[in-house]
């Protein structure tokens, strides 16, 4: 999995390879960062540091035509330093697990306050995150301003869809929430689905996250 998933994330086109910028990954510790980057390298037939390069504490093997980059924490930390905005990287792989106090159940957000899923397996470094727009996957939540209690049922890609009662006027600018007392939106409402014949109507909703955009996640209680 380690591996794998930078090598996704290239046939999705992304990496200095395909035009676009780095594959950051980042390991908590050194000998880990070094031994996945060679790992990766041997995988795809190159030499260390041409496509897949690593960067620690007193050794840079990043070339300029790198396409992943992998490094510890700290080095993450201290780009953010200097670029907050990290704009070297088009996507960022953060291994985290027990090691981190990562558990099963923490919710994960993106974009500071939208929740996208939760944590479904930890191993000692590195999480799985469950999308609530898993195919298929069911989060309970709410309706906003009906103030009504749906079931998001996850379509892919970021979709969902929950039924309502036929009758219902769904606001245009209806959105689905978290059912906390202070909560979070999960989704925007895009359009309704209905049958005169059946006493429900589908709603169709969209994440406001574009998950093949996401740089970064945070993890949650």
């Amino acid at each position: 999995k380690t591996t794998q998933l930078p090598k996704i994330c290239l046939d999705l086109g992304r990496g200095t390879i395909n035009g676009g910028k780095l594959i950051g990954h980042t390991q908590p510790r050194r000998i880990a960062a070094t031994a996945t980057a060679k790992r990766i390298a041997q995988e795809l037939g190159s030499p260390i540091g041409q496509d897949v390069g690593y960067q620690v504490r007193f050794a840079d093997k990043t070339s300029h035509t790198a396409s992943i980059k992998l490094m510890t924490d700290g080095i993450l930390l201290a780009e953010t330093q200097r670029d907050p905005q990290l704009r070297a990287y088009d996507t960022l792989i953060i291994d985290a697990g027990k090691d981190n106090g990562i558990m099963v159940g923490q919710v994960v957000y993106a974009n500071g306050s939208t929740p996208i899923g939760k944590i479904d397996h930890v191993s000692d470094h590195s999480s799985v995150v469950r999308l609530y727009s898993t195919s298929g996957e069911k989060t309970e939540a709410r309706l906003s301003p009906n103030g009504i209690d749906v079931v998001l049922e996850g379509r892919g890609g970021g979709n969902f869809s929950a039924e309502v009662l036929h009758d219902l006027v769904v606001d245009p600018s209806a959105i689905v929430v978290t059912k906390e007392t202070n909560s979070h939106t999960i989704a925007y409402f895009k359009k309704i689905t209905s049958d005169p014949r059946d006493p429900f109507q589908t709603l169709l909703l969209i994440s406001p996250v574009n998950m093949n955009e996401l740089h970064f996640v945070e993890v949650r209680q």
